[in-house]
């Protein structure tokens, strides 16, 4: 008994997901960790552990205690990594949110998970101060980023004790996205779900040795952009490149410059590179050997452009921000399973996930036993089980309900299986918009739409699109005698406080009427089914400026 008890006291203390990162620090004091290139600061692993002592050692000071939250609004910068390995340090949970969130979302997060500390990128002050205005909670600590030096300046650079009390199944980080009310919902990981997580991913999913260097387009908030990304990276001893903000030439110089080798991002900013190279960019950009590409189908054109053009391995990875990356195609998988369909297949289940794909029922969730077949054909719903979420929404009982049944995560995707195993995604099941990688819902566009004078009732609907996968198009019926231009429109979602810039939509329409159900309910389905004809046909303006 006392042999188990001292096994389970070093899991806790070892599978904290701080430990990896220091235990690289140790070993690599003087390898290079992170080159953030929009502040041109560059850092060994022992001068970023440095850092982040700092800023933990001040969040302690400040009382930051275990259990407690501190939530940001950062870029890809080194500054979110910073935040991220100081909180863990202390024991608090790190809630990373989407900076292009508008200030009524920011509200409610900070209103949802009640943070001790608030930390946004200065160009965001006017959203975050906005936010901090409108929210009945109030953080201890809210700060800039360009703050973050100041606030930890003074205290010592040596590692802070270890937190009391917490261990690998304490929550570690909330991450949060769109509910199909439209308001963000945290999404709880603990620390052995995240550490199993990035190993696998790193070894069994990519391969990743020390000596790659990662540039992840995908934001450090998203489910993509963190466990996935910088946070395996540091467990190989990988150094880890950023922009702020992605332009293609950026990211191909930065590859020139840095011989990256790793590219993680929405197949948008890959079809930009391949376009640039294309047009004549012409620096080497050899030391490039993979790309990980989610978010979006993955169109023939797109996988050919990277074999080919860029003359890199291809991997699809593919999750949710509940189960993390789940499945995934890759370089070696046979190439029907790539160009077999008009999109590359999303692959195999990696290590420790369970999938299946289940019927769909007009008035019930399948039970997880209720199989489609092997067909490659038959549309069902994907269904998951494994280590990677805790079963539960934090704060929503009521989604939680609708989601998490018998151990198994419902995921609301549309999927076939073939019988080779493979699995293959045909959108969403509800009414969710997938667009460069964001999961956008109608409800909150519709009813911000109607606020404007000139509209009666609209339609949001996802119309597809090779780049974004999705663009947010808007059909609208007007008040009588009213008149309004899609700029007009436009501007009006660009000033709401609940949209988020991303979810504005891009295409537009006016109709006469919208379909409704006899119990008044919108059949987004009719319009869904009918977009994509009315896009040949032109009847879908697109705003001017996108």
């Amino acid at each position: 008994m006392a042999l188990m008890e001292e096994a389970k006291r070093r899991f806790d203390e070892l599978v904290q997901m701080h430990f990896p990162f220091e235990a690289t620090a140790e070993t690599y004091p003087d390898r290079e960790a992170y080159v953030d290139l929009s502040s041109n600061r560059r850092f060994t692993y022992q001068e970023l552990d440095n850092a982040i002592n700092k800023l933990a050692n001040a969040f302690k000071a400040d009382g930051i205690q275990p259990g407690d939250l501190v939530m940001s609004m950062l870029f890809n910068t080194v500054d979110h990594v910073i935040v991220n390995y100081a909180a863990w340090k202390v024991g608090a949970i790190f809630s990373p949110i989407n900076f292009r969130f508008a200030s009524g979302n920011v509200a409610h997060c900070l209103e949802d998970s009640e943070p001790k500390v608030f930390i946004y990128d200065e160009d965001l002050t006017d959203v975050a101060k906005q936010a901090v205005e409108m929210s009945n909670f109030k953080p201890k600590v809210v700060l800039s980023r360009k703050d973050l030096e100041s606030y930890s300046a003074g205290f010592p650079k040596t590692k802070p004790a270890n937190p009391e009390g917490v261990t690998a199944f304490h929550e570690c980080l909330r991450l949060y996205t769109s509910g199909t009310t439209g308001k963000p919902k945290g999404v709880p990981h603990y620390h052995a779900d995240a550490y199993i997580a990035g190993l696998t991913h790193s070894l069994a999913g990519m391969h990743w040795i020390p000596d790659d260097i990662l540039l992840s387009v995908a934001p450090y908030f998203h489910a993509a952009g963190n466990i996935p990304a910088y946070m395996p990276a540091f467990m190989r001893g990988m150094k880890v490149v950023s922009v702020k903000r992605f332009d293609p030439i950026k990211v191909l110089d930065a590859v020139a410059a840095e011989k990256i080798t790793f590219l993680m991002g929405p197949p948008a900013a890959f079809i930009a590179m391949i376009d640039a190279v294309k047009k004549g960019y012409d620096k080497d950009v050899s030391s490039l050997r993979g790309c990980m590409l989610m978010g979006a189908p993955i169109t023939r054109e797109t996988y050919r452009g990277l074999r080919d053009v860029l003359k890199v391995d291809v991997f699809n990875g593919d999750g949710t921000t509940e189960a993390l990356y789940c499945h995934q195609l890759s370089p070696w998988d046979p190439v029907e399973k790539w160009e077999g369909d008009a999109t590359a297949k999303n692959g195999c289940p990696l290590p420790g996930n369970l999938l299946r794909i289940v019927k769909i029922y007009p008035d019930r969730k399948a039970r997880p036993d209720e199989l489609v077949p092997k067909d490659g054909k038959t549309i069902g719903e994907l269904i998951v089980k494994n280590i990677h979420f805790p079963g539960y929404y934090h704060n929503n009982p009521e989604q939680t309900r609708a989601a998490f049944i018998d151990g198994w995560f419902y995921t609301g995707d549309n999927a076939t299986w073939d019988e080779d195993g493979y699995n293959h995604l045909h959108g969403r099941g509800g009414d969710m918009i997938l667009s460069g990688g964001e999961n956008i819902y109608p409800e909150g566009l519709e009813a911000a739409l109607i606020e404007h004078p000139a509209v009666q009732d609209a339609i949001v609907v996802g119309c597809p699109d090779e780049k974004w996968g999705q663009l947010v198009t808007a059909y609208v019926v007007l008040n009588k005698g009213a008149n309004v231009t899609p700029e007009e429109l436009d501007a009006h979602m660009k000033a709401h406080p609940m949209v988020d810039d991303y979810a504005r939509p891009r295409l537009y329409t006016f109709v006469e009427e919208l379909p409704y159900t006899a119990t008044g309910k919108k059949q987004r389905y009719i319009i869904r089914n009918k977009v994509a004809e009315d896009a040949k046909e032109g009847k879908l303006i697109q705003v001017k400026k996108i």
